[in-house]
Parts: structure tokens; C-alpha cells; sequence
């Protein structure tokens, strides 16, 4: 769990860090459009968290939510890598895309970091929880410190081509390490 919470940190910070430039350099938006396209991540975040990850957990699990949350984090990494390489279809409506690839990365995000807690809550069980949570969200600081600190170097290399590629490589690892996980048999 901790591999999968350095993951998941390490993976969106990269988002985090490049989405205004992204923003700036695909769109030509500036503070206040930008704003706007924030508050509707917030909006997008609490739909999740709010009704639609309870949903998921019933249908899913919580292993299994955070591969579908990964899932769909991926799918809005890779689609963003399309968007700033010029390959996705409906380049005649930029916002479209954009709003579609946020969409799917907050709605990933949304889901796998709330599941993700609770799977590693529960594994460690009652008497080493504390311990483990403690652990686990160290493993995911440190996972966003890193991906904060390369997001502005893989950008200024070669655009959001590189820093949200880079993020849907280890989105890619996290989805391995979720279904891997979804596989063991849970312990009492």
C-alpha cells in the first residue's frame, strides 16, 4: 500500500504542477479562466467524494475503486499527452478537451485516494493502524514532493507531453500494483 500511495502522489503532482501551464501555453488562459477550470475541479471532487464513491466501493471494493479511479486517471493523463502532441480528435474545440481530460483525471483521483486509505486502514488492522496510516501518507508525501519537483523540469524539456507522460507511467505501475492487490485474499 505504501508503493501504491507513492504512486498515486508521485503521479498526480505532476497534474498539479503542469495543469496551469498547460492551461497557459494550450488554451492562452490566463488567472481568471484559469480559476474557473479550478472550481470546477472542487465541483468535480465533491460529486465524487461525496456520492460517487460510495457507489464505487459497493460495486468494487476498495481495491478494486482504486484500480477504476487509476483507470480513469490514466485515460485522462494519455489523453492530455494526445491534446498537447495535436493527436486527439476535436482539436476545433480545445475547452471540450481539456474539460474532458480533467474530468477523468479529478474523477480518478477523486475515487483511488479515499479507497486507497481506506484498503490500508484496513489491512493493517485495529492494533497497527496509526502506524501504517502514518507510514503510508509519509510514502505519499514524499511521492508528491518528488512529483512536484520533477513536473517543472519534464515540462520545461519537452511540454505536457513529458510531465503528464511521465505521470501516466507511474499511473500505470499504480494500476498494476491495485489489480496485484485486488488479487490477494483479505485477511481477518
Amino acid at each position: 500500500y505504501t508503493l501504491a500511495f507513492f504512486c498515486l502522489n508521485l503521479s498526480f503532482a505532476q497534474i498539479e504542477a503542469s495543469y496551469v501551464l498547460l492551461l497557459r501555453d494550450y488554451l492562452g488562459f490566463g488567472a481568471a479562466k484559469t480559476g474557473w477550470l479550478f472550481a470546477y475541479i472542487g465541483v468535480c471532487i465533491i460529486l465524487v467524494q461525496s456520492v460517487l464513491i460510495n457507489l464505487a466501493v459497493r460495486r468494487f471494493g476498495e481495491v478494486g475503486t482504486v484500480a477504476f479511479g487509476a483507470g480513469l486517471l490514466l485515460i485522462g493523463q494519455g489523453l492530455t499527452v494526445l491534446i498537447s502532441l495535436g493527436f486527439m480528435a476535436g482539436s476545433n474545440y480545445p475547452l471540450v478537451q481539456i474539460v474532458t481530460t480533467t474530468t477523468a483525471v479529478c474523477f480518478g483521483f477523486g475515487f483511488s485516494n479515499p479507497a486507497l486509505s481506506a484498503a490500508a486502514s484496513n489491512a493493517a488492522g485495529a492494533a497497527t493502524m496509526g502506524g501504517a496510516l502514518g507510514t503510508v501518507q509519509g510514502f505519499g508525501s514524499f511521492g508528491q514532493v518528488g512529483g512536484l519537483v520533477l513536473a517543472g523540469p519534464l515540462y520545461h524539456l519537452g511540454g505536457a507531453q513529458y510531465s503528464f507522460g511521465f505521470g501516466a507511467v507511474i499511473t500505470c505501475i499504480l494500476l498494476t500494483i491495485a489489480l496485484y492487490l485486488r488479487r490477494q485474499p483479505v485477511s481477518a
